[in-house]
């Protein structure tokens, strides 16, 4: 979908603390046999998925809606996808069922691989336009964060990804303005340039880029460094969210995250 995402070589950053939320217990599966159909893509490219009901209704309000409706979904308990794609519905599979997704960049055996690794990128940048569709917010803020590690460990900027961000998004979204700081704060002179001539900073991104340098770079008349970046700045705002399991929570780079 993309070019390599652009590396440069970035701080390491140590784990944020955990944050306040409200757990839930796991669907009861009252109805084992209540499943519903995702079809995700479209034309030649489209592929269908079959879950429990019980379980995406827990996930997320706006399906719940759509299949207790009267509607076409309500009605033939099927849900059309056409502008995802089938790697990130199945990371938000995932998370419906395991309160957690893979990420193979942080697999002990996991094996450098410059196209496995944009395509994983790319998963978990759809994986959020996706989750902010549905309103779930968790995995949106889930989402960001593992993006932000991928940045640390892998010493990448998701500039090559910039141009699907803007068109999946709208104006001052946390997936934008994480993207703009990430910019603003890390690519040097000759790396700005680099990514401007390969046309993915837009005059859009770049107006982006200036109102963010006005507003932030300097605070109280203090620089503002690559050392004030805190990716929970960019977090979805959650009010009585929900979660299923306590591995929600931060368990370091293993073999899900």
């Amino acid at each position: 979908m993309g070019s390599s995402a652009y590396n440069l070589k970035r701080r390491s950053e140590e784990e944020k603390g955990g944050r306040k939320k409200r757990k839930m217990e796991p669907p009861t599966f009252s109805d084992p046999t209540a499943l519903v159909t995702f079809i995700i893509g479209k034309d030649d490219n489209k592929k269908t998925f079959i879950i429990h009901k019980d379980v995406v209704c827990e996930s997320s309000s706006v399906l719940k809606a759509a299949f207790e409706s009267e509607f076409v979904e309500g009605q033939t308990q099927t849900y059309k996808l056409e502008d995802t794609t089938e790697r990130a519905f199945k990371l938000l599979m995932q998370w419906m069922y395991a309160g957690r997704f893979t990420v193979k960049q942080f697999q002990e055996d996991w094996a450098e691989d410059d196209e496995a690794e944009t395509s994983e990128n790319w998963s978990i940048i759809e994986l959020w336009v996706l989750a902010d569709k549905l309103c779930m917010l968790s995995l949106q803020n889930k989402a960001i964060e593992t993006l932000d590690r991928i940045s640390n460990v892998s010493v990448t900027i998701f500039t090559s990804e910039i141009r699907y961000i803007y068109e999946s998004t709208s104006s001052g979204s946390p997936l934008r303005r994480y993207i703009i700081a990430q910019i603003a704060l890390f690519l040097s002179k000759g790396q700005f340039e680099w990514a401007s001539t390969q046309g993915f900073l837009t005059k859009e991104v770049l107006l982006d880029v200036i109102i963010f340098s006005k507003e932030n770079l300097v605070k109280n008349g203090l620089e503002y460094s690559q050392d004030h970046f805190e990716v929970s700045d960019y977090f979805v705002e959650i009010e009585n969210d929900i979660l299923f399991f306590e591995q929600v929570m931060k368990i370091g780079l293993g073999k899900h995250y």
